[in-house]
């Protein structure tokens, strides 16, 4: 089982839930959903958010399609999918730089908009209250130095909570440089982790 970001931690989930799981990389997963959403909308503004949900909520019962909110704010999804392949680019935690340096061709279909409703889920997910029980499958976790998106803390956290047999590999960078600057380094790790623990079982 391999996940990232958010499905890292459905990796997680899976891998304590699901026995025939037998050996999980967790990439820079979701831990808490909602620290880290306090996080993103500190002070005054998990209230606003809150209304905003409460809002949104009321229009779907009258009928109303979903609200939704950019993925990736400021980002010029026209002129992204323009590229024609992708730019190594160090994008660290701005998601509108990432999506900026990668090919049009993989935004052809994408929209740069997520549901409000998603939010609201995603503050209520708590894999990482299932880290415990991944132990006996073998666990690697990825995580990077500077994560915003996915708090390098939270994550850290997690990985000692965890139980043996487990790995952490610790990179360079923000959230979106996993998929650029550490693509390679976080590849290799995953595949041999892979190949440690599947090939000669």
């Amino acid at each position: 089982m391999w996940g990232s970001s958010y499905a890292g931690g459905h990796a997680i989930v899976l891998g304590a839930v699901d026995r025939r799981v037998r050996c999980v990389v967790a990439q820079v997963p979701t831990i808490s959903g909602w620290r880290t959403t306090q996080r993103r909308f500190p002070f005054d503004g998990l209230a606003q958010l809150r209304a905003r949900l409460d809002a949104d909520r009321a229009a779907r019962l009258r009928g109303e399609p979903p609200a939704t909110v950019e993925v990736a704010p400021g980002l010029d999804l026209a002129a992204a999918r323009s590229g024609e392949e992708d730019r190594p680019v160090e994008a660290g935690n701005d998601g509108a730089r990432w999506y900026d340096a990668i090919a049009g061709r993989r935004l052809a279909r994408w929209t740069n908009e997520v549901t409000l409703r998603s939010l609201e889920r995603y503050a209520e997910y708590e894999p990482g209250s299932y880290i415990e029980r991944v132990a006996p499958t073998p666990l690697l976790v990825i995580c990077m130095r500077e994560d915003t998106i996915t708090p390098t803390d939270e994550i850290l956290g997690a990985y000692e909570r965890a139980r043996e047999p487990k790995r952490l590999l610790l990179l360079d960078g923000g959230h979106y440089d996993v998929y650029g600057t550490g693509r390679a380094t976080a590849a290799s790790a995953a595949a041999a982790w892979f190949a440690e623990h599947l090939v000669s079982a």
